[in-house]
């Protein structure tokens, strides 16, 4: 069953992967039908197409794995909805006039589901596309690289819930200065209506960047916040792999997640990023030798956020020890919950004994300085270890 579904999930990459392909080659030959372009312009077209392709698919699944996109999970379907949109407004580059075409808007699309690079690298393809097919002027492709690469650049100052003012002066300025001054290259004139026609797309993109560029901002959270759920799902792959391999290890898994999810609660912590680190903490116990690096293969191999990789490495503390607080907090929910179940239930005759254990416990790891490294203040220890001892730990 577990086989089934992972290769559901695979298949599913492949398809969005050919979904992808099929719209880098759709969208070239639409673009050389609407330009009129010869047979061997039309093969070079083609060529340079799939080169990028191959590169580009490479570089993405590779920046992917390594948790490197503005979110680790990030979906080839959202990828591709992505660049469903840039290639639309490419072709719609067409009906404006030189200088004018909303580049920016073009980069700030790809920045809301690639990183700096990536964007970076799909704008400079797309705008040298888009000139070469129709034509313009080297002027042109220079003017639209520049104002693809800024547009990229300036994408990271909007993803803040505080936008200030001179951001949008700033997008505004970029969108006006730089057509003006390759327009005066290009023909050694300045004409008033472009200058205007300059200032209105201006406003456009500042408009795009205050009214929907958030909503992807957005998007990126939500699916952000969708996989660490989907990872802790019971039906998830590697949690059947879990409960397989050892069903008192599951339900361990389930408790640790559990208690760890209601620490970060209770001191302002990332309280997905401690559910699912807790539920994964001993994953490596199934492949066997090396606990921590069995656990980050794994990880990896499952495309887990990287901070919950971080908080696997940092297993037990015999790599690293614990360097934010939501990795101190795995750590102390597993420590306590596994001396727990390690003792014979009649040793808790009363909640007395167990908060006795715990409290000695806690401070023991305090004492051998645990948590030295981590961001977890005396104040968020003492509240924790105090919810630790009061809560019954076994239910």
């Amino acid at each position: 069953m577990t086989e089934i579904k992972e290769s559901k999930i695979s298949n599913k990459r492949f398809i969005y992967c050919g979904l992808i392909f099929a719209l880098f080659i759709i969208g070239s030959v639409l673009l050389i039908l609407r330009n009129n372009l010869l047979l061997d312009e039309s093969f070079c077209v083609i060529a340079i197409d799939l080169v990028f392709f191959m590169v580009f698919i490479m570089a993405l699944m590779q920046q992917r794995l390594s948790g490197s996109l503005i979110y680790s999970g990030t979906s080839y379907r959202r990828v591709f909805l992505n660049l469903l949109f840039c290639w639309i407004l490419l072709f719609c580059f067409g009906f404006f006039p030189d200088f004018l075409a909303p580049v920016m808007i073009l980069g700030f699309l790809l920045s809301g589901v690639l990183n700096a690079a990536l964007s970076m690298a799909l704008t400079i393809y797309f705008v040298s596309l888009s000139c070469l097919t129709q034509g313009q002027g080297i002027y042109v492709m220079f003017c639209y690289i520049f104002l693809g690469i800024l547009s990229v650049m300036v994408s990271n100052f909007f993803r803040e819930r505080s936008k200030f003012l001179p951001y949008y002066i700033s997008v505004l300025s970029i969108q006006v200065l730089l057509p003006v001054i390759f327009y005066y290259f290009s023909y050694l004139t300045m004409e008033r209506y472009f200058v205007l026609n300059c200032l209105v797309l201006g406003l456009i993109n500042c408009l795009f960047l205050f009214g929907l560029f958030p909503v992807f901002v957005r998007i990126s959270q939500r699916e952000a916040h969708d996989s660490y759920e989907l990872l802790m799902e019971d039906e998830y792959p590697l949690a059947e792999d879990i409960r397989r391999y050892s069903l008192a290890e599951f339900d361990h898994a389930k408790k640790a997640s559990t208690i760890a999810m209601e620490c970060a609660r209770l001191v302002g912590a990332k309280e997905l990023t401690c559910g699912c680190g807790a539920f994964y903490y001993r994953v490596g116990l199934m492949q066997g030798g090396d606990v921590a690096e069995g656990a980050v293969n794994v990880a990896v191999n499952h495309c887990f956020p990287s901070d919950v990789v971080d908080i696997l490495y940092e297993y037990n503390g015999q790599k690293r020890l614990p360097q934010t607080l939501e990795s101190a907090i795995v750590y102390m929910t597993d420590a306590i919950l596994s001396m727990i179940e390690a003792l014979d239930s009649e040793t808790f005759s009363s909640s007395w004994n167990q908060s006795m254990l715990v409290y000695q416990k806690m401070n023991e790891l305090s004492a051998q300085g645990i948590f030295d490294e981590s961001d977890m203040g005396m104040n968020q220890f003492l509240r924790i270890r105090d919810y630790l001892a009061e809560r019954n730990m076994l239910s």
